[in-house]
């Protein structure tokens, strides 16, 4: 798994499984929508109970295989990202404040070139958090544009 942040979960999620009676299968699709439907066709087929995802797309035209876990009665969870327009429970933490948080106490310390890296992939540049999807990054960029703002700085977008 390439997130340290969901392969620290791993063996949590495994360890409440098994003490009700299930096994954890864990599959990696590095961030890449195809392998993550992949994973949940193999899923299926192997008649799993139910699935945890952290979908790489936040996208509903782009999750029809999670519909399709639904669709087929079988348990669903998403993990650290939401799917627009899929109305179901996702298991996720908040992060704006605390960008803005962070970036605030940067911005007071008189940095002005912040950078957020990530390996989320666009297909251009960005306009708004909401570009993002429903995920942690557009909490954490939305988190420092408000920090921009609110310190009247303007944020530059790509160096």
């Amino acid at each position: 798994m390439t997130s340290q942040k969901l392969r620290s979960k791993a063996p949590t999620v495994a360890d409440v499984a098994r003490t009700a009676g299930y096994h954890l299968l864990l599959s990696n699709s590095d961030e890449k929508l195809p392998a993550g439907q992949d994973a949940v066709r193999v899923m299926l087929e192997k008649r799993v109970d139910g699935i945890i995802v952290a979908s790489s797309c936040s996208e509903r035209v782009q999750n029809t295989h999670l519909m399709q876990v639904l669709e087929e009665g079988r348990a669903l969870k998403l993990f650290d990202r939401a799917v627009t327009g899929l109305d179901m429970e996702a298991i996720c933490c908040e992060f704006t404040d605390v960008a803005a948080d962070a970036t605030s106490r940067l911005l007071q310390a008189g940095h002005r070139h912040i950078a957020y890296v990530t390996s989320m992939a666009l297909t251009g540049d960005y306009r708004a958090p909401g570009d993002f999807g429903l995920t942690p990054v557009a909490q954490r960029v939305g988190g420092m544009m408000q920090a921009f703002a609110a310190a009247g700085v303007n944020l530059i977008r790509r160096w």
